[in-house]
């Protein structure tokens, strides 16, 4: 049996029960590679060496902040999709995320499913954008 997606999913959050948590519902539901990242200060380099199929992005971290490699992200790699969770439900850094390049934007907590849910439907919309181009 194959992992799913081909490309791993990235996960950056510096607080490792978010990482596990996240890990955890992602694997019950079928999403079996992941990358965790607690470290928003390697996150280029893994993407420099590893092709991921999209990244679940914390804003509130240690070191670089979230938005500011949300924006280089984008930048570099615009084919990566990325959806912001944060524990930040402000609508401005919502827009400002979304106008950054975000795919999607989920505050913490999450209810049960919801980032399975978001993560199909980001690798169905990112499968078909790739078809399309």
């Amino acid at each position: 049996m194959s992992d799913y997606p081909a490309k791993p999913i990235l996960i950056v959050d510096d607080e490792p029960h978010i990482l596990t948590g996240f890990s955890g519902e992602l694997k019950f539901n079928g999403i079996t590679n992941i990358l965790a990242c607690a470290n928003g200060a390697k996150v280029m380099g893994i993407l420099e060496k590893t092709p991921v199929s999209m990244i679940f992005l914390d804003l509130i971290m240690p070191g670089i902040p979230g938005q500011e490699l949300l924006e280089e992200i984008h930048q570099k790699h615009p084919d990566i999709p990325v959806v912001v969770v944060t524990a930040s439900d402000e609508v401005n850094i919502a827009v400002h995320c979304m106008k950054c390049g975000a795919r999607d934007f989920l505050t913490k907590p999450l209810e049960p499913g919801r980032l399975a849910s978001v993560c199909r439907n980001t690798l169905e919309y990112r499968e078909m954008n790739n078809e399309i181009n």
